[in-house]
């Protein structure tokens, strides 16, 4: 996915688009964000915010297995210098005052639409996501391992584990598309600068000094299906950059591992901001955010999605067709809030001339897809579309979130959202640290 242009309409916008364009090649092409802070390609420093967690997943998993949390000690300086050097072993640019790094460019995942980052297309290996470049370099490693090169192999491991690191970001590496309009462009960036900079460096030491409580047992990759239930219900009837699904275990583990933490991290993504976000803007584009597969009798499906902190959500369907080409009624499509209580229901448009928009109270929306009954002539039925998700808010991101550390310190509202999901993205990495040595024969 991804697409090469930000469109803006109006012919006496031009100007506006060639700028837009050019920052977009500029900054794009030079990979955006550079994920978690590092001092540059040295290891002076050699725990930084990758290596704190990747160093806290290799204690999770020698808890959970000492035999195999042994052997992940033994090559612990590999696997540390790994989750660091991902970042940097594509180069890097100074420009306007940060550095970029050009690999971070493939680090990007939006777990809706599998969709990367727009620079990637136009500069990069194509339709290359954070999953895609994990599962890449997953692979390389249990080669390496089988071809008896392990501390190769577990260099690699490293640099699969930092980009399902990067998965847990709260916003930028899980929402590439808002890259692609010039208006969101600085706006979402300034708030991954905040979080990266300003709050996850604290963060990621107090888990790493075990001043927070934590949960670390490892997520199973066998329990990645009963997570996804978490946000998929049913059938997985949703369109995306692969023949798959969502989290799926069929585009390889480190794949189906990175989509489940960028879903999971999704949800805290106003804790960034604290401000609107726009999930897929109308102005940078013109087609649909993602859409259902054609759909028949007793396919249903329930999408969770859930972003705490708002007040409110907006589903902007494009297009809705629970009817055949008979204009028959096969099915429905209902809106729910938090509570359960129908919000909307829809067989069809309601005006096919304009989107159709619903607004729900609170920070969870429940999109119910079913289709009941068959016809003779025509049994299938389209489904809908959605053109954009907006998300409100408007709250302090550093208001006391009621949550205390250990030794007594409250966290803010943004620290305890990365707390969160630092701590879910350390039990999914030490997940796929144990399937790696199921993998390449050895056990615990």
């Amino acid at each position: 996915m991804g697409y090469a242009s930000c469109l803006i309409s109006g012919g006496d916008k031009m100007k506006e688009l060639k700028v837009a364009l050019l920052i977009l090649v500029v900054l794009g092409g030079i990979g955006i964000v550079s994920a978690w802070p590092t001092d540059g390609p040295t290891l002076d420093n050699p725990m930084n915010v990758h290596q704190k967690l990747t160093y806290k997943a290799i204690q999770a998993v020698y808890k959970d297995n000492p035999a195999l949390g042994s052997i992940l000690m033994r090559y612990k300086d590999q696997l540390l210098y790994g989750a660091y050097d991902e970042d940097w072993r594509g180069g890097s640019i100074e420009f306007n005052g940060k550095t970029y790094t050009l690999q971070s460019q493939y680090h990007f995942l939006d777990p809706m639409d599998h969709a990367e980052l727009l620079t990637v297309n136009l500069f990069g290996d194509a339709d290359t996501s954070a999953a895609d470049m994990a599962q890449r370099l997953y692979e390389q490693a249990v080669q390496l391992w089988k071809e008896g090169k392990r501390e190769e192999a577990m260099l690699y491991l490293g640099r699969t584990v930092h980009i399902l690191e990067d998965m847990s970001m709260l916003v930028a590496h899980t929402t590439p598309h808002m890259f692609e309009d010039l208006e969101q462009f600085k706006y979402i960036e300034n708030a991954h600068d905040f979080v990266e900079n300003e709050v996850s460096p604290a963060v990621a030491d107090d888990i790493l000094n075990d001043r927070v409580p934590l949960d670390l047992t490892p997520i199973k990759w066998w329990q990645i299906p009963q997570e996804k239930g978490r946000f998929i219900i049913g059938k997985d009837i949703y369109v995306a950059d692969n023949e798959n699904g969502h989290m799926s275990l069929a585009n390889g583990v480190a794949w189906a591992y990175a989509d489940l933490i960028a879903h999971n991290s999704w949800r805290y993504m106003l804790y960034s901001t604290g401000k609107d976000i726009n999930l897929w803007s109308e102005r940078g584009h013109l087609g649909s955010y993602f859409w259902t597969k054609e759909l028949k009798k007793g396919d249903w499906s329930v999408l969770k999605l859930e972003f705490k902190g708002a007040s409110s959500i907006t589903i902007v369907f494009k297009d809705i067709d629970m009817q055949n080409a008979y204009f028959k009624t096969l099915g429905y499509v209902e809106v729910y809030d938090k509570n359960w209580n129908l919000i909307a229901r829809y067989a069809q448009d309601p005006n096919p001339l304009k989107d159709t928009r619903v607004t729900v109270p609170g920070d969870t929306v429940y999109i119910y897809t079913h289709v009941d009954r068959d016809a003779w002539l025509d049994d299938d039925v389209d489904g809908w579309a959605i053109r954009n998700i907006e998300l409100h808010a408007n709250f302090d991101v550093n208001a006391p979130s009621g949550f205390k550390t250990l030794d007594g310190r409250e966290y803010s509202l943004v620290q305890w959202a990365v707390y969160e999901t630092m701590q879910y993205d350390i039990r999914a990495v030490a997940g796929l640290m144990e399937k790696f040595f199921e993998d390449v024969g050895v056990t615990g």
